[in-house]
């Protein structure tokens, strides 16, 4: 008598992943389930054994190619079917988010079989986007049909144009690649963009430092300009006056990972250099920022304007009150050839500087240049080192001057737009990255 087969545990695996992950996906469902509609769900069990389905249908695919294709093309009828019969069961037309989320269901249980891995991840993915759908409710309904339109014609505009721009340089000196700038601008723009989108999906009404960090992923110098107008507004209040400086510490120190993320795009070694003496230099911006915090939740309590379920940087200033970031759509087009213009004169003016005057020379641009952006400096600087225009110690100090110059300007605006109290707290909380800064110079 022939012993029975050893059972195939590769098999046993498949299933198992795939009964997992449409459990996952069916979980999330079932959990948004209203029982005012009077229909049974599809959850838990239903998308397990779509997934279940995809998955033996594959391996099932020896004994009959063709079978795959039928059980697809039945279980995409099936879908359809019940689509059908629960819109004439409302009688209006329900949402087919599930039914979609059932058809991806069935194609991550295809994959199990040969691309474990890649099937994981799809379910993940499928999930995630599932449980996002408050979120993303919430960010349309805050977004204006100008915004969305200006982003569509931006990123289309993109599409099209970035491949047909010309790759070689287009000047006697090798340094305008109109490819690779215009590349540049959508990748800072986009960057600006998680920003925006950020005060957008929060709103304006959370409060000086919350905002202002929010801020500060779109643009630090916005968020700054914007603390001294209210700082203004709110006279000898210390209170705001401490909540702004915090904002605009936190936006400083959001420039800085800014900074890296975007010299690692151009070049990567120079991104991984700076990465160290950045991040030293970010470290007492963050205890000082952390003290006004302190401070901040102080002055919340002595003034009882703390309420339950609001955080410590809602209740930093009236309830009422609300801060406007005179801050664009970054995807509008105006803004980003704006930028794209400011970019091309400070990659020219570092180029010249460094060629006439030497290093001292690329030193002092990147001065001049970090007091208006810190963006298009730190990336020309970078371009000029994947040249081999500038070595990687002039690169890294020229991106350090150029941090410790838009530090200053931070403080001067602070200063003279806002108040001579608010100067006095930006330009103490930013004198300990100065120092680091200055040192960083001589150590890395």
């Amino acid at each position: 008598m022939e012993i029975a087969p050893l059972l195939d545990w590769s098999f046993v695996q498949s299933l198992a992943l795939s009964l997992a992950l449409g459990g996952i996906v069916g979980l999330e469902r079932q959990s948004h389930y209203d029982p005012s509609h009077g229909t049974e769900p599809i959850g838990v069990r239903t998308f397990s054994l779509a997934s279940l389905l995809g998955t033996i249908s594959v391996l099932a695919g020896p004994m009959s190619p063709a079978l795959p294709w039928v059980i697809g093309l039945g279980y995409v009828a099936l879908v359809l079917a019940f689509l059908f019969f629960e819109s004439q069961a409302r009688s209006g037309k329900p949402g087919i988010t599930t039914q979609v989320s059932a058809l991806l269901v069935y194609a991550v249980g295809v994959l199990v079989p040969s691309e474990p891995v890649l099937a994981a991840v799809a379910g993940v993915l499928v999930v995630g986007v599932l449980s996002v759908k408050e979120w993303t409710h919430r960010l349309v309904e805050n977004l204006s049909d100008e915004e969305v339109e200006g982003t569509v014609k931006f990123l289309l505009i993109s599409v099209v144009v970035l491949p047909i721009l010309p790759a070689e340089p287009v000047d006697p000196w090798g340094i305008y690649h109109p490819q690779e700038i215009w590349f540049l601008v959508v990748l800072i723009s986009g960057i600006s963009f998680v920003g925006y989108f950020a005060i957008r999906f929060f709103g304006r009404d959370r409060g000086i430092a919350l905002t202002g960090a929010l801020g500060g992923l779109a643009s630090s110098t916005a968020v700054t300009l914007s603390m001294c107008h209210r700082v203004r507004a709110a006279g000898e209040d210390r209170a705001i006056h401490r909540a702004a400086a915090f904002a605009i510490l936190v936006a400083s120190g959001i420039m800085t990972v800014r900074v890296v993320i975007l010299v690692m795009a151009v070049d990567l070694m120079l991104g991984t250099s700076l990465a160290a003496p950045l991040g030293a230099m970010a470290v007492p911006g963050g205890i000082v920022s952390w003290l006004f915090w302190r401070r901040i939740r102080e002055d919340n309590k002595v003034s009882g304007e703390e309420t339950e379920g609001a955080s410590d940087a809602d209740s930093a200033e009236e309830p009422d009150s609300e801060v406007e970031l005179e801050i664009s759509n970054p995807f509008e087009l105006t803004p980003a050839l704006k930028f794209g213009a400011l970019f091309l004169v400070i990659i020219g003016g570092v180029y010249l500087a460094r060629q006439f005057f030497g290093r001292s020379g690329a030193y002092v641009a990147s001065f001049l240049s970090g007091l208006f952006n810190m963006d298009a400096v730190s990336v020309a600087v970078a371009r000029m080192l994947e040249a081999k225009s500038v070595v990687l110690d002039t690169a890294i100090n020229a991106v350090i001057i150029g941090v410790l110059a838009n530090s200053a300007s931070k403080a001067a605006m602070s200063w003279f737009l806002g108040s001579r109290r608010l100067g006095l707290y930006v330009a103490g909380g930013l004198i300990p990255t100065v120092v680091v800064g200055v040192a960083a110079i001589f150590v890395f």
